[in-house]
């Protein structure tokens, strides 16, 4: 246990493990809010991380959980009332394959004015009455968000985040997909009642965010279609 520690540098108490293949940080902040984060690293790291220690992570929310209801004095014990998982992405230098010069992020991010990812999370067409091509100045951002029954009775919202600011000649794309634990209307209107959220669920099933969303939505749809014919990097923090 040398490589964990205590850590207070954000103003909320947290713990961190000092390592370069498995570190993390889980924090408590003031709002009761339970924070698990890693730094940046390959994809075959987190995977390895992912795969062994999200196991762990229901009993470790459920003992958090029980220690703040003894701190707090509680009568009853505390619950999650939302679960949320994030995966980001930092890409830059796109180079289509079958050309020799680089394409802008905005050329690139252009393309979902007119499409949004469908189920797979592949593109697919949204009917309008004309889309707006890529901005040639500022910034241009794009959310996309679906909403998805992973099990009966369980909706999670699955968003779709991509930046592609000016700087450095618009070299450079910021992408942030999450999956959230979400309360829906039962699709009756006349109702107007709401399914209530599920958010022990993704606890528990850990590989719905990862596997199902990030990996087989994502990577194998989503960024399949986004970068389709396009050679690109991946950064950790900030492009070099």
């Amino acid at each position: 246990m040398q490589h964990l520690r205590l850590d207070w540098s954000d103003g909320n108490i947290g713990i961190v493990y000092d390592d370069s293949s498995f570190g993390f940080r889980m924090a408590i902040r003031r709002d009761l809010r339970i924070i698990l984060e890693r730094p940046g690293s390959s994809l075959r790291l987190f995977h390895n991380w992912y795969r062994v220690f999200m196991p762990y992570i229901q009993g470790l929310v459920s003992r958090i959980a029980i220690d703040l209801s003894d701190i707090l004095h509680s009568d009853f014990d505390l619950q999650p009332i939302r679960t949320s998982y994030l995966f980001s992405l930092l890409t830059y230098d796109f180079i289509p394959v079958r050309a020799p010069r680089p394409v802008s992020s905005h050329q690139l991010i252009g393309n979902l004015l007119s499409h949004r990812p469908g189920e797979d999370g592949r593109f697919l067409s949204v009917p309008s009455g004309g889309a707006a091509g890529p901005l040639r100045t500022g910034r241009l951002d794009v959310e996309i968000s679906n909403f998805r029954e992973v099990a009966p009775d369980v909706h999670v919202r699955e968003i779709y985040d991509i930046q592609a600011p000016s700087n450095q000649g618009y070299r450079g794309i910021w992408l942030d997909f999450y999956c959230i634990s979400e309360t829906v209307g039962d699709g009756d209107p006349a109702l107007e009642s709401r399914i209530a959220p599920r958010p022990e669920f993704l606890l528990e099933q850990y590989t719905v965010p990862y596997r199902d969303f990030f990996r087989d939505r994502v990577v194998k749809g989503f960024l399949a279609d986004f970068f389709k014919d396009c050679e690109f990097s991946c950064a950790v923090g900030t492009m070099p």
